[in-house]
């Protein structure tokens, strides 16, 4: 096919937003494209449902390739999407896929491999706002399967951190799309092709925005993914050919909303109770220590602050795996890994809040005046006294403060919970997980009142400390 000439002084560039299912089969398409054309091919790989938001918010995307007709069809609907622009660019497909040393043979036994006993956790992306997760859950279904094995799905919000969960031993099995499966990262594991009777075929389309800032060099490059060439690098990559009879997904999420609090506020209760036991005496060591090295301490008691989350989450998703140590102690002495459950999510969090807790205790210690501590200590009072008669009575606006800090940052918190919890109802589904979740189906009413929700909560506790900390500051001068 003849690529449209774009003359131009200089390099044009494409920003194009692709499913995760695209990673591979997109990323070739474009480094050919790039050699045959004047065009730079920006790719962004995510959700389906989280770009179908963001665009609808104005981010700054030409070409959107979604992994199902749906939501190009409703960006359609609302005015955003260049007339004649729209089309249908392959059929995706399911697969089960396990690591090379697992013990699972999908492609001997099928469906079977999930009712196998080593199988604890199946990964699965989130049907809420990820095409090929409603897609898994209808395959499921219509095996026969769902109720049998719905306990053990393991939600990534997205088709490649699915099957980030398998390849890291955090789930035994998954539910991938077939055009990951069919790239180099996963040639070397076990893997059968889901029949496509099971389930409605997954019609994937693609549509040039309105707000394109080159409309010609888009519908060239689209045109060109639609092109003989382009097709038969699609279909190297487990994709088939578009099928125009498909039709759109229902979406049967129920999430309980009051679930959701409930599990987010015990979580923020035990992470704030585990860490003021362990965080007070460290507190105390960091405000008297006089040891030379002690800013290592601090460093790394802080790190969380200025780290990213999801970061955060990544190391100790890996730590909380199977191969990991830390899963393979818990592995050892309970029968199961820390990654995807309420245990895990508590450790996590401790890790995570543990700043926000001992920050507060430190500025509060350091503010006592040293010479009521030698007192106490002339007076022949131990260590555990003076600091249950005196340091804690004086640190009470410290001692408050970390109490609501680690409460309230542990109720709101998000990318260590999404990366270690797994998205699961009831376990580890928290309100900030499930505000994202209706963001991405576009259920900004349920959204904006769990939202709320948490921004009144966060305003009455916030309150609550200066309100407490301004009452022993007067009680504390009058006396």
């Amino acid at each position: 096919m003849a690529i449209p000439f774009l003359s131009s002084a200089q390099q044009t560039q494409l920003n194009i937003a692709a499913a995760s299912d695209l990673k591979f089969a997109l990323t070739d398409l474009a480094a050919t494209y790039e050699k045959q054309s004047n065009v730079k091919i920006n790719l962004t790989f995510g959700s389906s449902g989280n770009f179908f938001a963001q665009i609808q918010n104005s981010a700054p995307f030409d070409i959107f390739f979604s992994a199902d007709s749906d939501y190009p069809r409703k960006l359609n609907e609302a005015g955003l999407v260049l007339p004649n622009s729209a089309d249908s660019y392959a059929v995706g497909k399911l697969a089960l896929w396990c690591p090379a040393n697992s013990k699972l043979i999908p492609e001997k036994s099928g469906w079977q491999s999930l009712l196998d006993p080593s199988v604890q956790k199946i990964a699965v992306a989130n049907p809420d706002h990820a095409p090929y997760g409603r897609t898994a859950i209808e395959a499921l279904k219509n095996s026969g399967l769902y109720e049998k094995l719905k306990s053990k799905l393991v939600f990534g919000e997205n088709i490649s951190q699915t099957a980030q969960f398998v390849q890291s031993g955090n789930a035994e099995i998954g539910i991938l799309a077939a055009s990951l499966i069919h790239s180099p990262a996963f040639a070397s594991g076990h893997s059968w092709q889901i029949p496509q009777n099971q389930y409605t075929p997954l019609l994937q389309s693609f549509i040039v925005l309105k707000a394109c800032t080159n409309k010609d060099a888009a519908l060239a490059f689209v045109a060109y993914v639609k092109s003989p060439g382009a097709q038969a690098i699609l279909e190297k990559y487990g994709f088939a050919n578009p099928n125009p009879s498909a039709i759109p997904f229902p979406d049967e999420s129920t999430p309980d909303a009051m679930t959701e609090l409930l599990l987010s506020f015990r979580l923020a209760f035990l992470v704030t109770v585990i860490l003021l036991v362990l965080a007070t005496p460290l507190a105390c060591w960091l405000a008297f220590s006089k040891f030379r090295a002690k800013f290592l301490i601090e460093a790394v008691v802080a790190l969380p602050l200025v780290l990213p989350p999801t970061v955060l989450g990544f190391y100790l998703l890996i730590a909380m795996g199977p191969r990991g140590p830390l899963g393979k102690l818990w592995l050892a002495l309970f029968g199961h890994t820390l990654a995807f459950t309420f245990t895990g999510l508590v450790i996590a969090s401790v890790l995570y809040s543990l700043p926000f807790c001992v920050q507060p205790l430190v500025a509060s210690f350091e503010r006592l005046d040293p010479k009521l501590l030698a007192a106490s200590r002339v007076l022949g009072a131990n260590s555990w006294r003076t600091f249950r008669q005196i340091i804690l009575p004086l640190s009470r606006p410290g001692v408050i403060t970390a109490i609501v800090l680690t409460f309230a940052h542990t109720l709101g918190e998000f990318g260590v919970v999404l990366m270690v919890g797994g998205n699961l109802p009831g376990a580890t589904r928290t309100v900030s997980i499930s505000i994202y979740d209706h963001v991405q189906s576009t259920e900004y009413a349920a959204a904006n009142q769990l939202a709320l929700t948490l921004l009144a909560i966060s305003f009455v506790l916030l309150a609550l400390v200066y309100g407490l900390n301004r009452r022993v500051g007067v009680r504390w001068l009058t006396n």
